[in-house]
């Protein structure tokens, strides 16, 4: 199991007793990557459970779904920010 800490940060500092620890589940997760701003993850998430779910192999758990910022807009340009998107998974059984 991993854990992340999530906090909403203020105009420069992150107050400690606003951050909270999740514990993420074990399991398989989906990754996709999204490169730009991110004012067009929407599109992203649209495009993963409208067409990218319903052509694979796999499932969305139901459970909750992660951000992992690779970079940081303080001192990246927008059209290069990254963020990993990490959806729980389960594979779809063959139907014979």
């Amino acid at each position: 199991a991993y854990e992340i800490c999530a906090c909403l940060v203020g105009s420069e500092m992150c107050i400690r007793d606003q951050i909270e620890y999740v514990q993420i589940p074990n399991g398989q997760y989906a990754i996709f990557r999204h490169i730009g701003s991110y004012d067009f993850l929407c599109d992203l998430y649209r495009i993963i459970y409208e067409e990218w779910f319903p052509n694979s192999q796999y499932y969305p758990q139901n459970t909750f779904s992660f951000e992992v910022y690779i970079n940081s807009p303080c001192d990246t340009d927008v059209p290069e920010l990254i963020t990993d998107i990490y959806i729980s998974v389960v594979k779809k059984h063959s139907l014979i």
